[in-house]
């Protein structure tokens, strides 16, 4: 490398991005299952532990 050259990436980075992403990344049709079955529980849990005056604020704030 010449003294004036931009230092090469380490492998797997991109260039100012940092780790490199893969073009498509696909999940498998049972994790996003498992995945929205737990955002349903903490959703309903959410809703179970907010008073109107929480979820205004949490809304205003967003």
């Amino acid at each position: 490398m010449k003294s004036g050259d931009a230092a090469e990436p380490a492998p797997g980075l991109h260039p100012g991005y940092g780790p490199a992403q893969p073009e498509t990344f696909e999940l498998g049709e049972d994790f996003l299952k498992v995945l929205l079955a737990i955002k349903w529980v903490e959703y309903r849990q959410f809703m179970g532990e907010v008073g109107e005056q929480d979820w205004r604020w949490y809304l205003s704030h967003a």
